[in-house]
């Protein structure tokens, strides 16, 4: 026996909105964390197609008040107005209402049926709508209505940018003229390339643009390897964001073109980045210490001190008074010799874990050049950009070992003995050789 009594003259429509609202005061009352998981996991997805139900609804009534005016007649300048005003609604997201209930109503039949059923999403709705409007430039209406029949059967299956390519697909297939359309349409897309930085005070900044979609595929194409997880030493798992990762897979990027002997020239010298620091900032004398950027800005030691290990980044310290003492150059830092042999012995990353390869890689001096380290192969290792700041600013320590290979001893909070520990490339170099060449995997003395 329903508890919800509806009085005799109203509308079905009008009462079932009151049966509704009350079945979901009871759920916003109900205690959800009795449900078992598969419980929860159920509720989820019948909320979910409930919502895409009251959606179809919704879009119903909409187009009702539309066609009749009632509107109108209730002061309102449009239909839109009205949602805007009385259910205070976006401007832009009245508008699409609007237009999206029209469309399911006049000639989406297929999608408004699969709406009202809860089989696809408002969203899914809308992108059908979208194509068919733009279909209308190209395709027959019969083509057009196999067309949406086909969107809204596979709207109940893909994802949404599964449902997206599809659409694509059936627009350049509808389309006779597509070759030359997706022509115009790339060089439209190419026109409005461009890219910004919008520079803060602080000196970061927030990229800003547009780019075209082979401009997306080239540089995703780049930055997709460069942001994959990496993991830390003893394997634990890489805890950057994605957002994180693609940052600093972009910073990776653009060391990556500075080394390349194919970069652009500014004023006949190779694109380097200068650093300003006091000597005894740079020797840590000093408690306050930091450095700055050719553009004015304050830079930590550690961040000076790790740039400098970069053959494209110019350190010059300078004296009490300002006065330069010593301007390095690309070639002195680290010489293309030197980095050779680096990479020849190390390969990779060092960095337990890691196996970046070379020219992902930068050269980091061990013993920093400011504290008397040489720039030597015995005084240098191979770490990609993000170990690089890692050995610089989470206390990791790199040592290279008697036997001429690079070892890392973590801080005391990933391992109070700090025991060394090596990349798992470098452990099986290091391992003695059979009388054949092969390695033997049980060493006789590891001296660990």
């Amino acid at each position: 026996m329903s508890l919800t009594t509806v009085p005799p003259r109203m509308h079905p429509a009008m009462g079932a909105v009151r049966v509704i609202a009350q079945g979901l005061t009871t759920l916003q009352e109900a205690d959800l964390w009795s449900l078992s998981d598969n419980e929860a996991l159920q509720l989820r997805a019948e909320i979910e197609t409930l919502t895409s139900r009251l959606a179809g609804s919704r879009l119903r009534a909409t187009r009702e008040v539309d066609v009749r005016g009632a509107a109108v007649g209730a002061a309102a300048t449009s239909t839109t107005a009205w949602l805007v005003g009385a259910m205070r609604m976006h401007p832009g997201d009245a508008h699409r209402e609007v237009r999206l209930a029209r469309a399911l109503t006049d000639h989406l039949p297929a999608t408004a049926t699969a709406l009202a059923d809860g089989t696809i999403t408002q969203a899914a709705a809308a992108l059908i709508a979208d194509t068919d409007r733009q279909l209308a430039a190209t395709a027959t209406a019969a083509e057009r209505s196999d067309a949406e029949t086909l969107l809204a059967e596979h709207a109940a299956l893909l994802d949404h940018r599964g449902l997206q390519a599809a659409a694509i697909q059936l627009q350049h297939l509808l389309d006779p003229e597509r070759g030359e359309r997706i022509a115009r349409d790339e060089a439209q897309q190419v026109a409005k390339r461009e890219f910004r930085l919008l520079v803060r005070p602080d000196g970061s900044s927030r990229p800003d643009g547009y780019l075209d979609k082979e401009a997306t595929a080239f540089l995703r194409t780049a930055l997709d390897p460069l942001a994959k997880p990496r993991p830390g030493a003893g394997a634990e798992r890489d805890r950057r964001t994605y957002g994180q990762r693609m940052g600093d897979a972009l910073l990776d990027l653009a060391q990556l073109a500075m080394r390349s002997t194919e970069m652009s020239q500014q004023g006949g010298q190779p694109v380097q980045l200068v650093v300003a620091i006091g000597l005894e900032d740079l020797e840590g004398r000093v408690a306050a210490a930091a450095g700055e950027l050719d553009v004015g800005l304050p830079l930590s030691v550690e961040a000076v001190r790790r740039l400098a290990c970069d053959c494209h980044v110019v350190p010059a310290v300078l004296g009490s008074r300002g006065e330069p003492l010593d301007v390095g150059t690309s070639q002195r830092t680290v010489p293309r010799s030197i980095r050779r042999l680096v990479e020849l012995r190390d390969r990779h990353c060092a960095f337990p874990g890691c196996g970046r390869p070379p020219r992902w890689c930068q050269v980091h001096h061990i013993r920093h050049w400011s504290a008397g380290g040489e720039t030597s192969c015995a005084n240098c290792v191979l770490l990609c950009g993000a170990h690089h700041r890692t050995v610089h600013h989470d206390g990791w320590d790199v040592v290279i070992a008697p036997d001429g290979l690079p070892e890392f001893r973590p801080p005391p909070w990933i391992d109070p003995q700090r025991q060394p520990r090596r990349n798992i490339t470098t452990v099986l170099r290091a391992l003695p050789l059979t009388p054949h060449g092969s390695r033997v995997l049980t060493p006789k003395s590891s001296g660990r």
